[in-house]
């Protein structure tokens, strides 16, 4: 797990969790999924909500699926479309030129696996890789989920702790503080 960022270590922590709580026996793309919503101040969570997603509708929804019994004692795995996730998280990681997996490029890999439950959540919520590629470079989508107003790249006001995302991106915390998303 050391190509992952801190903030994606907390995502797959949250996966576990929700995983866990909900009784199943393995962490799937929509328990992933949850785990970026969970961790608020990852740059997917920030462009989830950019794009309008219903974090609280999808959560609120994902309990419903909680399985009755207990999975105390027994080994949680990672399921074959969450590998596949996190290796194609891996994959845009390299096509980004970064040498760190980071929150966005999960959000990314759960779109790209594309048959699981996370994938099927995001697609029917109108959010594509475009749309996410797009806000991270600092651009309005190009077929937009929401009204999704202008802005414009952050300002280098002094250093931050993201300087890679300072580069590709906005600041939506800024921008939805002035009013501007």
């Amino acid at each position: 797990m050391n190509q992952f960022t801190q903030r994606s270590q907390k995502v797959l922590n949250n996966a576990l969790a929700v995983a866990k709580k909900l009784g199943s026996n393995v962490v799937g793309t929509e328990h992933l999924l949850a785990g970026l919503v969970l961790e608020e101040q990852g740059v997917a969570a920030q462009v989830l909500r950019a794009l309008n997603f219903d974090a609280r509708g999808f959560l609120h929804q994902l309990e419903g699926t909680a399985s009755v019994g207990s999975i105390f004692g027994q080994n949680i795995e990672y399921s074959p479309r969450t590998k596949q996730a996190l290796a194609l998280a891996k994959e845009v990681a390299g096509e980004l030129h970064v040498e760190y997996i980071a929150t966005e490029h999960i959000l990314l890999g759960i779109l790209r696996e594309n048959e699981g439950y996370g994938a099927e959540t995001l697609k029917n919520a109108g959010i594509t890789e475009e749309n996410i590629l797009a806000l991270l470079n600092g651009e309005a989508p190009s077929s937009p989920v929401n009204s999704f107003g202008g802005g414009s790249a952050p300002s280098a006001k002094g250093k931050t702790s993201t300087p890679e995302l300072d580069k590709c991106g906005r600041d939506l915390t800024a921008m939805a503080k002035n009013g501007d998303l």
